[in-house]
Protein backbone atom coordinates (compact mmCIF):
# COMPACT_ATOMS: atom_id res chain seq x y z
CA UNK A 1 0.00 0.00 0.00
CA UNK A 2 1.36 3.67 -0.90
CA UNK A 3 -0.28 6.63 0.01
CA UNK A 4 -0.08 9.55 -2.26
CA UNK A 5 -0.85 13.46 -1.36
CA UNK A 6 -2.27 15.08 -4.65
CA UNK A 7 -4.28 18.51 -5.26
CA UNK A 8 -6.47 16.98 -7.63
CA UNK A 9 -8.08 13.86 -8.42
CA UNK A 10 -9.65 12.88 -11.38
CA UNK A 11 -11.00 9.79 -13.49
CA UNK A 12 -8.41 10.26 -15.91
CA UNK A 13 -6.13 8.79 -13.82
CA UNK A 14 -4.79 5.60 -13.84
CA UNK A 15 -6.66 3.10 -11.38
CA UNK A 16 -8.19 -0.07 -11.99
CA UNK A 17 -11.27 -0.31 -14.63
CA UNK A 18 -13.15 -1.99 -12.23
CA UNK A 19 -13.92 -2.51 -8.24
CA UNK A 20 -14.40 -0.60 -4.88
CA UNK A 21 -12.97 3.03 -4.55
CA UNK A 22 -14.15 4.69 -0.93
CA UNK A 23 -14.34 8.29 -0.73
CA UNK A 24 -14.43 9.92 2.82
CA UNK A 25 -13.93 13.98 3.19
CA UNK A 26 -11.58 14.55 6.33
CA UNK A 27 -10.64 17.33 8.61
CA UNK A 28 -7.57 19.24 8.77
CA UNK A 29 -6.60 17.26 11.26
CA UNK A 30 -7.40 13.94 9.95
CA UNK A 31 -5.44 14.94 7.03
CA UNK A 32 -2.60 16.28 8.89
CA UNK A 33 -2.40 12.84 10.22
CA UNK A 34 -3.09 10.96 7.50
CA UNK A 35 -0.09 12.25 5.56
CA UNK A 36 2.60 11.43 7.62
CA UNK A 37 4.81 8.91 5.45
CA UNK A 38 2.91 9.38 2.03
CA UNK A 39 4.44 10.84 -1.11
CA UNK A 40 3.83 14.22 -2.22
CA UNK A 41 2.77 14.53 -5.78
CA UNK A 42 2.08 18.04 -5.21
CA UNK A 43 2.00 19.81 -8.40
CA UNK A 44 1.48 23.42 -7.48
CA UNK A 45 4.53 24.80 -6.12
CA UNK A 46 2.33 28.07 -3.96
CA UNK A 47 0.00 24.99 -2.74
CA UNK A 48 3.57 22.51 -1.98
CA UNK A 49 4.99 26.06 -0.16
CA UNK A 50 2.02 26.72 2.16
CA UNK A 51 1.82 22.86 2.83
CA UNK A 52 5.59 22.69 3.68
CA UNK A 53 5.44 19.26 1.25
CA UNK A 54 7.86 18.93 -1.77
CA UNK A 55 6.91 20.18 -4.99
CA UNK A 56 6.68 16.66 -6.88
CA UNK A 57 4.45 16.53 -9.78
CA UNK A 58 4.09 13.57 -10.70
CA UNK A 59 2.23 11.22 -12.98
CA UNK A 60 0.93 8.00 -10.40
CA UNK A 61 -0.90 4.58 -11.25
CA UNK A 62 -2.91 4.08 -8.24
CA UNK A 63 -3.22 0.64 -7.32
CA UNK A 64 -5.55 -1.81 -4.96
CA UNK A 65 -4.57 -0.65 -1.34
CA UNK A 66 -3.12 2.69 -2.38
CA UNK A 67 -4.54 6.12 -0.82
CA UNK A 68 -4.63 9.26 -2.47
CA UNK A 69 -5.44 12.42 -0.25
CA UNK A 70 -6.42 14.83 -2.40
CA UNK A 71 -6.32 18.67 -1.09
CA UNK A 72 -8.74 20.81 -2.92
CA UNK A 73 -8.95 24.45 -3.60
CA UNK A 74 -12.52 26.52 -4.42
CA UNK A 75 -12.78 30.46 -4.78
CA UNK A 76 -9.54 30.80 -7.05
CA UNK A 77 -5.87 30.98 -7.69
CA UNK A 78 -3.30 31.24 -5.68
CA UNK A 79 -0.98 34.33 -5.20
CA UNK A 80 2.30 34.24 -6.67
CA UNK A 81 4.89 34.20 -3.23
CA UNK A 82 1.72 33.72 -0.96
CA UNK A 83 2.42 31.83 2.39
CA UNK A 84 -0.70 30.79 3.57
CA UNK A 85 -4.67 30.24 2.52
CA UNK A 86 -6.52 33.74 0.90
CA UNK A 87 -9.35 34.26 3.02
CA UNK A 88 -11.44 33.79 -0.58
CA UNK A 89 -10.17 30.13 -1.17
CA UNK A 90 -11.36 27.25 1.05
CA UNK A 91 -10.19 23.84 1.45
CA UNK A 92 -11.67 20.50 1.12
CA UNK A 93 -9.55 17.68 2.13
CA UNK A 94 -10.40 13.72 0.79
CA UNK A 95 -9.19 10.95 1.37
CA UNK A 96 -9.64 7.93 -1.89
CA UNK A 97 -8.77 4.68 -1.09
CA UNK A 98 -8.71 1.68 -3.93
CA UNK A 99 -10.31 -1.00 -1.72
CA UNK A 100 -10.58 -4.13 -4.59
CA UNK A 101 -10.19 -4.40 -8.10
CA UNK A 102 -11.52 -6.89 -10.64
CA UNK A 103 -8.99 -8.22 -13.82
Amino acid sequence: MTSYILNGWGWNMPHPKKGTIKYADLTEKEFDREIEGAISCIGNPILAQILELPYNPSYINLDVGDVALVINLRGGRLPIGTTEFPENVTVKYTKVEIQEAEV
